[in-house]
């Protein structure tokens, strides 16, 4: 549960910074009118098609094929988001590996 709501707020992350990094270049005038609604309505589908942590991330790969703002964005909660969950994977081996049960920590770290 606890990775789900993880998930979920990167996601909230994405999509609000995606927001401010649309607006911020529209101020500055390097994304038009029609391009903000093309990054807005793709980023939306992507989100609203996306079934699970894989397919989002697939569908923001194609996607910053096509809009780097999407990238811009993507980067800057990517690592954070990946340190996360490589910390809740070392932490559970971690008990695992304190109670005696070896296998079952690797097994935590392989997921």
């Amino acid at each position: 549960m606890q990775n789900t709501n993880r998930f979920e707020q990167f996601k909230d992350e994405i999509k609000r910074d995606l927001m401010l990094q649309i607006m911020q270049n529209v101020k500055q005038g390097t994304l038009g009118k029609e391009n903000t609604h093309l990054v807005s309505r793709d980023f939306i589908r992507a989100q609203d098609a996306a079934q699970d942590e894989q397919s989002f991330l697939s569908e923001l790969f194609k996607l910053i094929e096509i809009h780097p703002e999407i990238l811009q964005v993507f980067t800057k909660h990517a690592d954070i988001y990946y340190e996360q969950q490589k910390n809740e994977k070392i932490t559970r081996a971690h008990k695992y590996i304190t109670i005696g049960l070896v296998d079952e920590a690797l097994e935590a770290l392989k997921h």
